[in-house]
C-alpha cells in the first residue's frame, strides 16, 4: 500500500450507502480500510445484551458482504478504539481515518474517552481525521398527525 489510504472506521452506520464517511474516503482516492472495532468498555453503563449484539451480527455479516462484493474486506477488530487505529495506522501506512458520528444522545460522554483523543493523538502522527455528520434530511423530525398518533382517537377506533 504506497498510496496514501484512508481507514474508515465503522461504527453504528452499517451501511455503504448514504455513508458520509466512506464517500470522503472514495472522494479523495487512495485505497480504504474498512474496519469495526469493538470495545464493549466504551460504552460506560450501557453495554449491549444480546438482541443487540445479535443485531450487530447480522449487520456486519451483511456489510461484509457488501464490501466484499466490491472487492474489498471488512476488518473486524477487538479492543480500545484509539488504540487500534493506531495499531492499524503503524501497519497500514494510512495517512487519514475518517467515521461518522454516533446518532445517541450520550454517544456524546460514551465516546469521549475514544474519539477525542483519537483526534488529536492520532493527528500528531501526521494523520488528518475527519469526523461526518448525517445528511440534514436523513432524521429530520416530521409531524405527526393527532389522528395518527393517537390509537384512542375516534378515527383509530372506527374500524373495529
Amino acid at each position: 500500500m504506497s498510496s496514501p489510504g484512508t481507514i474508515v472506521w465503522f461504527r453504528q452506520d452499517l451501511r455503504l450507502h448514504d455513508n458520509p464517511a466512506l464517500a470522503a474516503a472514495v472522494a479523495r482516492g487512495g485505497w480504504t480500510l474498512p474496519v469495526y472495532i469493538l470495545c464493549d468498555e466504551e460504552e460506560g453503563d450501557w453495554p449491549m445484551g444480546g438482541a443487540s449484539r445479535w443485531w450487530l451480527h447480522e449487520s456486519l455479516t451483511a456489510l461484509a458482504a457488501a464490501i466484499s462484493e466490491r472487492g474489498s474486506r471488512l476488518l473486524l477488530q477487538y479492543g480500545a478504539a484509539l488504540d487500534v487505529i493506531r495499531t492499524l495506522i503503524k501497519r497500514s501506512g494510512a495517512d487519514a481515518v475518517y467515521w461518522n458520528r454516533r446518532y445517541e444522545r450520550l454517544s456524546s460522554n460514551a465516546m469521549a474517552p475514544s474519539s477525542r483523543p483519537c483526534m488529536t493523538t492520532v493527528s500528531s502522527q501526521q494523520v488528518s481525521t475527519a469526523r461526518y455528520w448525517p445528511n440534514p434530511g436523513m432524521y429530520a423530525v416530521r409531524p405527526i398527525s393527532r389522528i395518527e398518533y393517537s390509537p384512542h382517537s375516534r378515527s383509530a377506533c372506527s374500524s373495529v
